[in-house]
């Protein structure tokens, strides 16, 4: 699962948008499907303010550190909003000064800060009971057979029989780059939609 951030208005500083092929002749030809996408890829390049996206696992601590830095600009409701898919708006001039403050914060090493104190905190969460063993180290599934003094039993895929697995929010992660790249984009969004 990921975040669409499509701009409403963006500023376009280059460049025409590619004319998308039909189906047909897009899904039948792996050559003309990677050039296609190419020049979309280089078109939203140019033009920040189109596209933004994200997986779930980068999404959410980049909304939080928006968020964080910006708690006056956009409201509770706007950030209960961006956790998920069902087309939210963040205003023209909302975008703008989420731009402006996350210039101001990365400029001032805060962002930097940020991230670093995210990470920290992420390595030290402690593992959690793997949950398709429940903490056995078994699984019936299983694929692999692991012989063990004369007896056979199923050793968990998930959990590599440790009945422990990375804790769930350790795979969020945040990065000062990703922070940058949702800046650019704000500032040339003309307002966002969040799917």
């Amino acid at each position: 699962m990921g975040f669409d951030i499509h701009g409403m208005n963006p500023t376009i500083r280059g460049g025409s948008k590619p004319e998308r092929p039909s189906d047909e002749v897009l899904y039948s030809d792996q050559d003309v499907l990677r050039e296609y996408f190419a020049e979309v890829s280089q078109y939203e390049q140019k033009n920040p303010g189109i596209y933004f996206r994200r997986n779930v696992w980068g999404w959410r601590p980049l909304w939080n550190c928006v968020y964080w830095y910006c708690d006056r600009i956009i409201s509770e409701e706007d950030y209960d909003a961006g956790g998920f898919n069902d087309g939210h708006e963040i205003s023209a001039e909302q975008a703008t000064e989420i731009a402006d403050v996350l210039t101001q914060r990365l400029d001032s090493g805060a962002i930097a800060t940020y991230v670093e104190d995210h990470e920290q905190e992420r390595k030290a969460l402690p593992p959690q009971e793997c949950s398709r063993c429940k903490g056995s180290g078994r699984d019936p599934e299983a694929d692999s057979v692991i012989v063990e003094v004369g007896k056979k039993w199923w050793h968990c895929r998930s959990c590599e029989g440790k009945g422990k697995t990375p804790n769930f929010a350790s795979y969020y992660s945040v990065e000062a780059s990703c922070v940058e790249e949702f800046r650019d984009f704000c500032k040339d969004s003309g307002g966002f939609q969040i799917f």
